[in-house]
């Protein structure tokens, strides 16, 4: 991802105050392998690759209902370009 779209992205993040998010408090740029990365706050909670691995798919109504949490966030881009080189970072809550 382009420098410039990361930190457009990252402003944008960055000001939203929703519960089902952590909240971005900082950004830079990884020196070695020229990658953005976001600073977040540290969210409690279970990994969702390691929930996946233990308990193998997830019922089809709670993938619903994080999803409606996340994708209906006021302020949150429509359309989010998919981040190469991107950790797994979603928590399950």
């Amino acid at each position: 991802m382009p420098r410039h779209s990361f930190e457009v992205e990252a402003r944008i993040l960055a000001n939203l105050n929703q519960p089902h998010l952590p909240r971005v408090t900082d950004n830079f740029i990884e020196k070695i392998q020229r990658i953005a990365v976001p600073v977040m706050e540290y969210v409690e909670g279970q990994n969702l690759g390691d929930l996946v691995a233990q308990v193998g798919p997830l019922p089809e109504e709670k993938v619903l209902e994080w999803a409606d949490q996340v994708l209906g966030c006021p302020g949150l881009p429509a359309r989010t370009p998919p981040r190469p080189n991107h950790p797994p970072g979603c928590e399950t809550r």
